[in-house]
């Protein structure tokens, strides 16, 4: 049997996303395993340790960097997009002769004074 490479994951805490540390060769996904393990995770603990041959994994090459741009620029759906722009300051509405207009009171029951 012959060897063949395998990707190494390890979970170090519960709630913690899998983390790609490294790769190993075995002829088999026992050995893998045992090799990772020896490798990887002798000196600290961790969850969940996982071996994936690397012919299982299929990813996009950096030449299809395209197909992960945006269609449209869409910057107000991204989360850091209100932080980046600066916020105007909200003042009165100008009034449209130029002079300030009467203030207007409300009551609690909708009358106007």
């Amino acid at each position: 049997m012959s060897n063949q490479v395998f990707e190494v994951f390890v979970i170090l805490k519960r709630g913690d996303p899998a983390t790609h540390v490294g790769s190993v060769v075995a002829p088999d996904p026992v050995l893998a395993l045992h090799e990772a393990k020896e490798t990887y995770v002798r000196r600290t603990a961790c969850v969940s340790l996982w071996v994936v041959p690397r012919s299982a994994i299929t990813a996009f090459a950096p030449e299809d960097e395209i197909l992960f741009q945006a269609a449209f620029t869409r910057d107000y759906r991204q989360a850091g997009y209100f932080t980046r722009h600066e916020r105007q300051p909200v003042g009165p509405a100008p009034e449209p002769d130029g002079q300030s207009g009467e203030t207007l009171a409300v009551s609690r029951g909708g009358a106007v004074s």
